[in-house]
């Protein structure tokens, strides 16, 4: 689900809105749209295996938007509020893109520990 959730966000941030992309809220460029469309699809891959392998899919997807939200917030860290700037002169990224990507790797951190079997909330 958080892969499929990841790909429509990327796929979002390509389209003209008000919301995400460009000119949006979330400031996201082709290159951050294709790093979530990377991450969604990875998501994808590591669920086919199994639970373990989830398991390490998600971690492995946390990471990397942790990361990419840290080095926004550093990045970030000289400028006015609602300034955007290029994160490697490559990425654009606002504080808000950041605050989502350190929400989306909390969240698939949260959810890879919950993964197996034995800790589920409900049921299948």
């Amino acid at each position: 689900m958080m892969g499929v959730l990841m790909i429509v966000l990327a796929l979002v941030g390509f389209i003209p809105n008000s919301l995400i992309g460009a000119e949006g809220y979330f400031r996201t460029d082709a290159i951050l749209n294709g790093a979530l469309a990377v991450i969604g699809l990875f998501l994808l891959a590591f669920t086919t295996k199994g639970e373990n392998t989830a398991a390490t899919g998600l971690y492995f997807g946390a990471m990397l938007a942790i990361v990419l939200a840290a080095v926004g917030w550093v990045g970030l860290s000289d400028y006015p509020e609602g300034a955007a700037v290029k994160l490697w002169d490559m990425v654009a990224c606002n504080i808000q893109t950041a605050y989502l990507l350190g929400g989306m790797g909390i969240v698939m951190a949260i959810c890879g520990m919950m993964n197996t079997s034995s800790r589920q909330i409900m049921r299948d």
